[in-house]
């Protein structure tokens, strides 16, 4: 895959790195975005609990962002992100599970298993970004980029299209109730298996670790302080307006 201005093809991290992303958008921009609210709709929670529920992982992905760039720098950007992936499968596949436990457990069930997945989510967001800037040329990074969301759109497009026909499909196939919560339950399952897939494309590309310099090769500059107020609001406002939705 070359992009026009870069000097050589991606090579095969990258292809990694970018088919990765497509599971990951196909499972959670797809098919966990349009069907995971309407399951706990269907599980009997209103909106008050679901918006409580959607919070708690926020702040547990906010909280956790800079314990997860410490584990990158440890134990390598790659490993770090399988573990990240494996993370957000296991937290998704235990809290649905939660549907078959008793009443008086399923909430603080769905709220440890959907930390957990944040959790993971924060590893994923935190060493990814810098983990494509080591796999890919300076003169690449911005088709790498560009390239990234490409995917992401189209695959959460697809994911989002293949979650609509879901619920009817599995109704029909086990003749069930469409609306029924093992409808969507079984339809979210999808979820866990792309991502499963994504940790599947970091595995088998290659690990990168850290180089730390001595702190007399470093140049010390001011800190952009304005820069990262600048970008510390987008980032506010962005996820500000994305969890409310």
């Amino acid at each position: 895959l070359r992009f026009q201005g870069t000097k050589k093809a991606f090579g095969r991290d990258i292809l990694l790195y970018l088919l990765a992303w497509g599971f990951v958008a196909f499972g959670y921009v797809g098919i966990q975005g349009v069907l995971f609210n309407l399951y706990l709709l269907r599980l009997g929670y209103d909106t008050a609990f679901i918006g409580l529920l959607i919070g708690t992982g926020q702040l547990a992905w906010a909280v956790f962002a800079l314990p997860a760039g410490a584990i990158g720098a440890r134990i390598g950007l790659r490993n770090a992100l399988v573990a990240a992936h494996l993370t957000v499968t296991l937290g998704i596949s235990l809290l649905l599970c939660g549907e078959l436990l008793p009443a008086s457990m399923q909430v603080p069930w769905l709220f440890v298993w959907w930390t957990v997945l944040w959790l993971g989510a924060s590893m994923n967001t935190v060493n990814s970004i810098p983990y494509l800037m080591a796999i890919a040329a300076p003169e690449q990074r911005n088709a790498a980029f560009s390239a990234q969301q490409a995917v992401m759109a189209l695959a959460g497009l697809a994911g989002a299209i293949v979650a609509g026909f879901l619920p009817q499909t599995l109704a029909t196939f086990l003749g069930s109730d469409p609306a029924a919560p093992l409808t969507y339950r079984l339809a979210l399952c999808v979820a866990p298996v792309a991502y499963v897939g994504a940790a599947a494309c970091f595995l088998a590309s290659h690990n990168v670790q850290f180089i730390r310099k001595a702190e007399s090769d470093v140049e010390r500059g001011r800190a952009p302080v304005g820069l990262i107020a600048f970008f510390g609001l987008i980032v506010l406002l962005q996820s500000a307006s994305e969890g409310s939705t």
